[in-house]
């Protein structure tokens, strides 16, 4: 008896076709998720803008990464931390959607971390997920806390109506917490948003005392230019103090900001 060896490959033929007619216009999922989330690396002391991952006004502890390069990203779900749980649960604190039109999808506030005497450190991790819904396995861990903010109502010059006294003397006071390591005093123009000065130094009060920082013109080399730095007079400014901690070669991992104060020169 002789078979028809045709006969089982028209069949395997015939039946991939009827497979790919049938599959014509479904989409077909995408199994792969998409890389981990990078977060922009944080800036030093001496650097500005700041950026990464650091303290804002008011309590808040804000984050930054950069966009994923995959084209299909929905957005990104941020996990967070406290170092006091001793759970050790991660839990989603935001999702982030790329397509809200009322935030940002590479960064976030968050304004829910406590801030107390005994100091609380968060831990942070992004996932970015896809229009497909795989989420990317968990990004870099970072971690900050934050410092008791230096009050408004403690900083001398605090307002337009002030003017900044002849010896271009700064002073405030704080004496919430002697984990404070450093000050670091940042003065911009207040209409151009241009840097002044920045400045870092160690107190030399921890509880209660005041504080003092004189303004002494300098120069500056930009662009390869030197450059006389001076406040001038009739102009209006803007000042705050940060507070920095615990770092990790120049870079702290704890702190806090000011609230903006404003001055003109006599």
């Amino acid at each position: 008896m002789t078979m028809n060896l045709f006969v089982p490959t028209r069949l395997i033929v015939f039946s991939v076709i009827l497979l790919l007619l049938f599959s014509c216009g479904k989409e077909i999922e995408d199994p792969y998720p998409p890389s981990s989330p990078q977060w922009i690396p944080k800036s030093s002391v001496e650097e500005w803008p700041e950026r990464g991952i650091d303290a804002e006004p008011g309590d808040v502890i804000y984050l930054e990464w950069y966009p994923n390069p995959e084209p299909d990203i929905d957005g990104y779900a941020l996990y967070r931390k406290a170092e006091s749980d001793t759970l050790e649960r991660f839990e989603q604190v935001a999702y982030l959607s790329i397509s809200d039109p009322f935030q940002s999808s590479t960064s976030y506030r968050d304004e829910d971390a406590l801030v107390t005497y005994q100091i609380e450190r968060y831990d942070y991790y992004l996932r970015a997920k896809d229009t497909g819904g795989n989420l990317s396995p968990p990004g870099d861990t970072l971690d900050y806390a934050l410092l008791i903010q230096l009050s408004s109502a403690r900083m001398d010059p605090q307002s337009l109506t002030d003017t900044l006294n002849t010896e271009r003397e700064f002073t405030w006071a704080y004496g919430y917490n002697i984990a404070m390591e450093d000050y670091v005093l940042t003065i911009l123009d207040a209409q151009s948003q241009a840097l002044i000065i920045r400045d870092a130094f160690q107190p030399t009060q921890y509880i209660g005392g005041t504080e003092r920082w004189t303004f002494h013109p300098y120069w500056k080399v930009e662009n390869g230019d030197s450059i006389w730095v001076d406040l001038q007079s009739g102009h209006t400014y803007q000042w705050r103090i940060d507070m920095q901690a615990d770092y990790d070669g120049n870079i702290e991992r704890t702190g806090s900001e000011s609230n903006w104060c404003y001055f003109t020169v006599r």
